[in-house]
């Protein structure tokens, strides 16, 4: 099953730590936790098949705003356009996924876990489109 959410990919930002009472606890900063929220809602209006519950194979691709720097560089404005310029800074692509699987699991209509998953292809590319496609498949013993 194959997946377009139309949303800008957003990385996994690190927990946040707070001393309540004496009691330190970890939370999420508010703009992730909305984004994933949104990224679930996307997922569980597209989702059409069952819920997996076997191992999965998993290839995502993440469609990056470009700098302004590559915007404004005219040679490089057809490569944007095909979506062939590979994204070589931070934040990692891992970060990427653990933000996007999380919010797959919210969703709670595609795994139970993202522990279900066996196989990850990932890759991220600059794109005057920002969104994530992501293909989810079952694999057989």
């Amino acid at each position: 099953m194959k997946l377009t959410l139309n949303i800008e990919p957003k990385p996994q930002s690190r927990p946040r730590l707070a001393v309540v009472r004496g009691r330190a606890s970890a939370y999420e900063k508010n703009d992730m936790r909305l984004w994933r929220r949104q990224c679930a809602l996307l997922v569980k209006n597209l989702w059409e098949d069952k819920k997996y519950d076997t191992a999965l194979k998993v290839r995502a691709t993440f469609y990056i705003k470009p700098t302004k720097q590559l915007l404004n560089t005219k040679y490089k404005r057809p490569l944007l356009e095909a979506e062939t310029i590979p994204v070589a800074t931070l934040p990692d692509t891992d970060n990427y996924i653990k933000s996007l699987f999380d919010s797959i699991s919210d969703a709670g209509c595609v795994w139970t876990d993202d522990g279900r998953v066996s196989e990850i292809w990932a890759k991220k590319v600059y794109s005057l489109n920002p969104r994530i496609e992501v293909e989810i498949e079952e694999l057989h013993e």
